[in-house]
């Protein structure tokens, strides 16, 4: 056997067993997936929900990033908001119980020179995104929420550039996201105002812009978290809404 003939064998050896591999990853993402879909809590259940979502939402961004893998592919994961051909955003998880209600683990998915790349945004935030809009200049605003006791709205900038993405943008004084309990983030893009109304007869308490539970990692800005109360507070007290105005770089107060 010649040189040429060997080296064709072991490549086609290669091909076949990184294919094989590959389904194989594919059908165990579809298979937990449903597993997760089906499982329901309870206090004497030694099964990890959590740790099975996590590894499920790590391989699907491995097989997207290393194999360009599309998200839509995956059977059982569900397509929340998308703009077509450039960013999609996909979920999956499992029932809580309790007041936390649904688990998300939602997965944002982009395209750039004919190759496709993928983050677990569930790393960060665990909402449901139903609304991206393209800011231009490689923004993105995803508008989302949390549907548990406390009805929690998320506002969130991202940045995408090729097959990088930046999660913390400074589009809120140093911060990429607001969040507000028991109201509703909306975006007009004519006049590039975020809006942000509390449900009637409710107004939730401005000191949520100093809370780690939902601003985590930026919780010890406190910077920020004053000059985001002092953006917002008048029209808070006034009306139970605020409204900030987008410069095409980061939001400042109407």
């Amino acid at each position: 056997m010649n040189a040429n003939k060997l080296i064709y064998i072991l490549f086609l050896i290669i091909f076949i067993f990184s294919c094989r591999n590959k389904d194989d990853e594919i059908a165990k993402v579809n298979s937990n997936i449903q597993i997760l879909k089906k499982y329901r809590y309870s206090p004497k259940d030694k099964f990890n929900p959590i740790e099975l979502s996590e590894k499920t939402a790590n391989l699907i961004v491995d097989l997207t990033n290393n194999d360009n893998c599309k998200i839509e592919n995956f059977t059982g994961l569900e397509l929340n908001t998308e703009i077509k051909n450039k960013v999609e955003i996909y979920s999956f998880g499992f029932d809580g119980g309790g007041t936390g209600r649904f688990n998300l683990y939602p997965i944002i998915q982009w395209a750039d020179n004919n190759r496709l790349y993928a983050f677990n945004f569930s790393k960060i935030i665990n909402y449901k995104f139903d609304k991206i809009i393209d800011l231009k200049n490689d923004l993105f605003l995803l508008i989302g929420y949390d549907d548990g006791s406390l009805y929690q709205s998320v506002a969130y900038i991202i940045e995408i550039k090729n097959d990088k993405i930046n999660l913390d943008y400074k589009a809120f004084v140093n911060r990429p996201l607001l969040v507000f309990n028991n109201g509703e983030f909306n975006y007009n893009e004519k006049t590039k105002v975020l809006d942000f109304v509390f449900n009637k007869g409710y107004h939730d308490d401005l000191n949520t812009v100093f809370y780690s539970d939902e601003y985590g990692k930026f919780k010890n800005d406190t910077v920020s978290a004053k000059k985001l109360k002092r953006m917002i507070e008048n029209e808070y007290f006034i009306n139970g809404e605020f409204h900030l105005k987008f410069n095409n770089n980061f939001f400042t107060k109407q």
